[in-house]
């Protein structure tokens, strides 16, 4: 009996958003940094980065938020 636990949801717009980087046909680097509205329990968009250098990326993402590697 295995149940999925479903902690957040995702705004729909960012699902969309999502959706459109995936299959996006630039060869940049580009990044959509997320998190998460604790009072609504929400998944949203923070930020979104074109034709960055992950260096430049790493320097964008404050101390205090969690930085995972590439």
């Amino acid at each position: 009996m295995s149940e999925s636990l479903a902690v957040c949801d995702v705004d729909e717009d960012l699902v969309k958003k999502l959706k459109k980087f995936r299959f996006r046909k630039e060869t940049n680097n580009a990044a959509i940094v997320m998190k998460i509205d604790k009072d609504k329990q929400l998944v949203i968009l923070e930020e979104e980065h074109e034709d960055i250098s992950p260096d430049d990326l790493r320097e964008e993402v404050p101390e205090r938020q969690p930085r995972y590697p590439f």
